[in-house]
Protein backbone atom coordinates (compact mmCIF):
# COMPACT_ATOMS: atom_id res chain seq x y z
CA UNK A 1 0.00 0.00 0.00
CA UNK A 2 1.63 3.51 -1.17
CA UNK A 3 2.08 6.24 1.96
CA UNK A 4 0.55 9.34 1.45
CA UNK A 5 1.91 11.83 3.60
CA UNK A 6 0.24 13.64 6.00
CA UNK A 7 -0.16 17.71 5.99
CA UNK A 8 2.44 18.26 8.83
CA UNK A 9 4.56 15.62 6.88
CA UNK A 10 4.03 17.89 3.45
CA UNK A 11 5.14 21.16 4.92
CA UNK A 12 8.17 19.74 6.37
CA UNK A 13 8.89 18.61 3.21
CA UNK A 14 8.35 22.02 1.28
CA UNK A 15 10.98 23.46 4.27
CA UNK A 16 13.70 21.00 2.62
CA UNK A 17 14.41 23.38 0.32
CA UNK A 18 17.09 20.86 -1.83
CA UNK A 19 14.81 18.00 -1.51
CA UNK A 20 14.13 17.02 -5.10
CA UNK A 21 10.29 16.30 -5.57
CA UNK A 22 10.37 16.45 -9.19
CA UNK A 23 11.88 16.38 -12.63
CA UNK A 24 12.68 19.98 -13.07
CA UNK A 25 13.24 23.42 -12.65
CA UNK A 26 10.49 25.60 -11.92
CA UNK A 27 10.47 27.24 -16.11
CA UNK A 28 7.41 28.21 -17.73
CA UNK A 29 6.78 27.59 -21.34
CA UNK A 30 4.50 30.54 -22.87
CA UNK A 31 2.20 29.99 -25.41
CA UNK A 32 -0.83 32.19 -26.74
CA UNK A 33 -2.67 33.75 -23.77
CA UNK A 34 -6.34 33.04 -23.80
CA UNK A 35 -7.00 35.36 -20.47
CA UNK A 36 -10.06 36.54 -20.06
CA UNK A 37 -12.04 37.42 -16.73
CA UNK A 38 -11.53 34.83 -14.01
CA UNK A 39 -13.45 33.41 -10.97
CA UNK A 40 -10.08 31.65 -9.96
CA UNK A 41 -10.95 28.00 -10.22
CA UNK A 42 -8.27 25.78 -11.32
CA UNK A 43 -8.56 21.65 -12.22
CA UNK A 44 -5.58 20.40 -11.72
CA UNK A 45 -5.30 16.93 -13.27
CA UNK A 46 -3.04 15.03 -11.60
CA UNK A 47 -3.43 11.02 -9.80
CA UNK A 48 -1.05 11.39 -7.57
CA UNK A 49 -2.14 12.47 -3.71
CA UNK A 50 1.09 13.94 -2.57
CA UNK A 51 1.92 16.41 -6.12
CA UNK A 52 -1.89 17.76 -5.36
CA UNK A 53 -0.95 17.96 -1.99
CA UNK A 54 1.98 20.10 -2.17
CA UNK A 55 0.51 22.32 -5.43
CA UNK A 56 -2.12 22.85 -2.68
CA UNK A 57 -0.17 23.89 0.48
CA UNK A 58 2.54 26.00 -1.93
CA UNK A 59 -0.77 27.64 -3.21
CA UNK A 60 -1.91 28.69 0.03
CA UNK A 61 1.74 29.56 1.17
CA UNK A 62 2.19 32.11 -1.72
CA UNK A 63 -1.52 33.64 -1.30
CA UNK A 64 -2.86 32.70 -4.95
CA UNK A 65 -6.33 33.93 -5.60
CA UNK A 66 -7.19 30.67 -6.89
CA UNK A 67 -9.53 27.87 -5.95
CA UNK A 68 -8.09 24.40 -6.53
CA UNK A 69 -10.15 21.86 -7.58
CA UNK A 70 -8.98 18.34 -8.70
CA UNK A 71 -9.67 14.75 -11.31
CA UNK A 72 -7.63 11.75 -10.43
CA UNK A 73 -7.72 10.54 -14.24
CA UNK A 74 -8.28 11.17 -17.66
CA UNK A 75 -11.83 10.41 -17.84
CA UNK A 76 -12.75 12.05 -14.44
CA UNK A 77 -11.35 15.45 -16.09
CA UNK A 78 -13.26 15.21 -19.01
CA UNK A 79 -16.39 14.28 -16.82
CA UNK A 80 -15.97 16.93 -14.84
CA UNK A 81 -15.21 19.78 -18.12
CA UNK A 82 -18.40 18.24 -19.19
CA UNK A 83 -20.16 18.98 -16.27
CA UNK A 84 -21.76 15.32 -16.02
CA UNK A 85 -22.83 13.14 -13.80
CA UNK A 86 -22.03 14.38 -10.20
CA UNK A 87 -20.28 17.46 -11.88
CA UNK A 88 -23.75 18.98 -13.21
CA UNK A 89 -23.47 21.42 -10.09
CA UNK A 90 -21.41 24.18 -11.28
CA UNK A 91 -21.81 25.59 -7.71
CA UNK A 92 -20.41 22.89 -6.23
CA UNK A 93 -17.90 22.14 -9.08
CA UNK A 94 -17.31 25.42 -10.67
CA UNK A 95 -16.05 25.36 -14.53
CA UNK A 96 -12.40 26.54 -14.34
CA UNK A 97 -10.80 29.24 -15.59
CA UNK A 98 -7.30 26.87 -16.00
CA UNK A 99 -6.53 23.56 -16.04
CA UNK A 100 -3.20 22.37 -15.14
CA UNK A 101 -2.44 18.49 -16.94
CA UNK A 102 -0.20 16.04 -15.68
CA UNK A 103 0.80 13.92 -18.62
CA UNK A 104 1.25 10.37 -16.49
CA UNK A 105 -2.47 9.81 -16.19
CA UNK A 106 -4.86 6.87 -15.63
CA UNK A 107 -7.63 5.53 -18.10
CA UNK A 108 -6.94 8.70 -21.02
CA UNK A 109 -3.68 10.34 -20.44
CA UNK A 110 -2.39 13.52 -20.72
CA UNK A 111 -2.37 14.00 -24.61
CA UNK A 112 -5.83 12.35 -24.99
CA UNK A 113 -7.14 14.88 -22.49
CA UNK A 114 -5.65 17.72 -24.26
CA UNK A 115 -6.46 16.58 -27.65
CA UNK A 116 -10.24 16.21 -26.31
CA UNK A 117 -9.97 19.54 -24.84
CA UNK A 118 -9.35 21.42 -27.91
CA UNK A 119 -11.65 19.39 -30.25
CA UNK A 120 -14.80 20.03 -27.50
CA UNK A 121 -16.07 23.70 -28.93
CA UNK A 122 -17.30 24.40 -25.46
CA UNK A 123 -13.20 23.60 -23.67
CA UNK A 124 -10.97 24.93 -27.33
CA UNK A 125 -9.98 28.06 -25.63
CA UNK A 126 -9.47 26.96 -21.69
CA UNK A 127 -6.01 27.59 -20.80
CA UNK A 128 -4.21 24.27 -20.18
CA UNK A 129 -0.96 24.53 -18.98
CA UNK A 130 1.54 20.90 -18.65
CA UNK A 131 2.59 20.32 -15.69
CA UNK A 132 4.45 17.20 -15.80
CA UNK A 133 7.12 14.76 -14.24
CA UNK A 134 9.19 14.91 -17.90
CA UNK A 135 11.26 17.83 -19.33
CA UNK A 136 11.54 15.46 -22.52
CA UNK A 137 11.49 17.16 -25.63
CA UNK A 138 8.90 14.99 -27.42
CA UNK A 139 6.36 15.32 -24.83
CA UNK A 140 7.19 19.21 -24.99
CA UNK A 141 6.94 19.15 -28.42
CA UNK A 142 3.64 16.81 -28.76
CA UNK A 143 1.81 19.06 -25.90
CA UNK A 144 2.36 22.31 -27.08
CA UNK A 145 1.45 20.56 -30.95
CA UNK A 146 -1.53 19.22 -29.21
CA UNK A 147 -2.61 22.95 -28.14
CA UNK A 148 -1.46 23.67 -24.57
CA UNK A 149 -0.98 26.79 -23.42
CA UNK A 150 2.25 26.58 -21.30
CA UNK A 151 4.49 23.27 -20.48
CA UNK A 152 6.59 23.07 -17.18
CA UNK A 153 8.22 20.81 -15.45
CA UNK A 154 7.29 19.97 -11.91
CA UNK A 155 9.80 21.64 -10.23
CA UNK A 156 12.46 19.80 -7.78
CA UNK A 157 11.94 21.95 -4.40
CA UNK A 158 8.73 23.24 -2.92
CA UNK A 159 10.17 27.13 -3.26
CA UNK A 160 10.23 26.63 -6.89
CA UNK A 161 7.13 25.24 -7.01
CA UNK A 162 5.91 28.27 -5.77
CA UNK A 163 7.37 30.54 -7.84
CA UNK A 164 5.90 28.54 -10.93
CA UNK A 165 2.37 28.53 -8.98
CA UNK A 166 3.22 32.73 -8.96
CA UNK A 167 4.08 32.50 -12.40
CA UNK A 168 1.09 30.66 -13.64
CA UNK A 169 -1.55 32.80 -11.74
CA UNK A 170 0.54 35.60 -12.64
CA UNK A 171 -0.14 34.68 -16.21
CA UNK A 172 -3.37 32.74 -16.96
CA UNK A 173 -5.56 34.32 -13.82
CA UNK A 174 -6.84 38.03 -14.54
CA UNK A 175 -7.54 37.97 -10.96
CA UNK A 176 -4.72 40.65 -8.83
CA UNK A 177 -3.14 38.14 -6.25
CA UNK A 178 -4.03 39.73 -2.62
CA UNK A 179 -1.21 40.63 -0.39
CA UNK A 180 0.60 38.73 1.98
Amino acid sequence: MAHFPDYGELIRLAGRQSEHLGAGIARLTIMASTRGPSRGAVLYVEDSTEDYALLELAARKCGTPFSLLRAVDGEQAIAYLNGAEVYSDRDTYPFPDLVLLDLKLPRLDGFEVLQWIRDNPATKSLPVVVLAGSSFRADIRRALELGANSYAAKPGTFAELQVLIDQTADVWLAQAKTPS
